[in-house]
């Protein structure tokens, strides 16, 4: 089992598989720091006591990879024992947002904050190399190629987009642009090699974890109880502001836990949060992993090509877990067995 990335919902799906009995799983990113700690509060926190096809002890381990560059990919798979039975990605970065197209300074593109080369083009370079790592080369039936040959079992990968690659918003076009992207890639090889892997796609609302509460920095609250924008030149969630309204960059670019940033993380009950995102609720991200790990079980065996939005007004099924606690969770807390707490679109 291999999780592109090392962001917060790459974290929290890592500890609902290791509940769930995975026998091995393995973190990639770019982060060292970020994916070592995941690791390691995995394995001590995420208990398989109840599995009764492992040892008993969660196996995870850190490989840093790039995800835009193909051979520190290729380098990762190869440290794999075995073969990888289940690929999710779940790397990504917002890009230039709040912003108009003609307004992104052209040295934005192709860099570090262009989110369709980062999101898009990392998603693409993680389901070659498991293609390849799979041995499902020079196999496209519908051109006349020969079948792919089988691995001993049916490959699973989950991507994870957005509800912005199906809805788009204002002056989110590279953060759009790089999910909807996703979506068509996934759904293209889900009919590619259909017969030979399922792949399929999640596309989470906000999701409630620093790198979203962090977003409302350049926030103030007015005396009415309204969000005022008080610094519009802010583009990026791990920017902070001083009292002066000077802007300090810190050196967590991608979110999360918020270690060794000048600033500490927002948190959930900041009344800026329920003000900037209200009407769009930011999602409890044991619901998407909950559909994660649905659509990489055998409980999603006939589920190919699908997108599963969670999170949002399409979303019409209730969801009884508490308040959001963790992670980690604990064992046998909310969302395990797994459930695909989704709407298939």
């Amino acid at each position: 089992m291999v999780f592109g990335g090392s962001s917060g919902i790459g974290f929290s799906s890592a500890a609902m598989f290791v509940q769930e009995c995975a026998e091995r799983v393995v973190i990639l990113g770019r982060n060292a720091q970020k994916g070592e700690l995941a690791a390691t509060v995995i394995n001590q926190e995420a208990s398989q006591a109840h599995c009764s096809n492992t040892t008993g002890q969660p196996v995870v381990t850190f490989i840093q990879a790039n995800t835009v560059k193909r051979s520190e990919l290729k380098a990762a798979f190869e440290q794999i024992k075995g073969s990888a039975h289940v690929v999710v990605n779940t790397a990504g970065i917002p890009g230039w947002t709040g912003i108009g197209l003609p307004d992104i300074p052209d040295d934005a593109w192709l860099g570090e904050e262009d989110a369709i080369h980062n999101n898009l083009y990392g998603v693409i370079n993680v389901m070659t190399v498991a293609l390849r790592h799979w041995n499902f080369t020079n196999c496209v039936t519908s051109l006349g190629q020969p079948s792919c040959p089988s691995p001993g079992f049916m490959p699973a990968i989950v991507n994870v987009a957005s509800v912005q690659g199906l809805t788009p918003a204002p002056a989110m076009l590279m953060y759009g642009v790089s999910k909807a992207g996703i979506i068509s890639a996934t759904q293209t090889v889900a009919a590619t090699y259909g017969a030979n892997l399922r792949a399929n796609v999640v596309a989470p609302g906000l999701v409630s974890t620093p790198l979203t509460w962090n977003q409302v920095r350049s926030y103030t609250m007015e005396k009415n109880g309204t969000a005022e924008n008080a610094y519009p030149k802010l583009q990026f969630g791990f920017q902070c502001v001083d009292a002066s309204g000077q802007v300090i960059v810190g050196d967590c670019k991608g979110g999360g836990t918020g270690y060794g940033c000048p600033c500490e993380d927002v948190k959930l009950e900041d009344p800026r949060i329920d003000a900037v995102f209200s009407g769009y609720p930011v999602v409890d991200p044991r619901k998407i992993s909950s559909s994660v790990l649905f659509l990489a079980s055998d409980e999603a065996t006939a589920v190919n090509g699908e997108t599963y939005v969670v999170g949002n007004a399409l979303d019409d099924k209730p969801w009884s877990c508490p308040p959001l606690q963790g992670p980690p969770l604990p064992e046998g807390s909310c969302c395990a067995p797994s459930k695909p707490a989704a709407v298939r679109i």
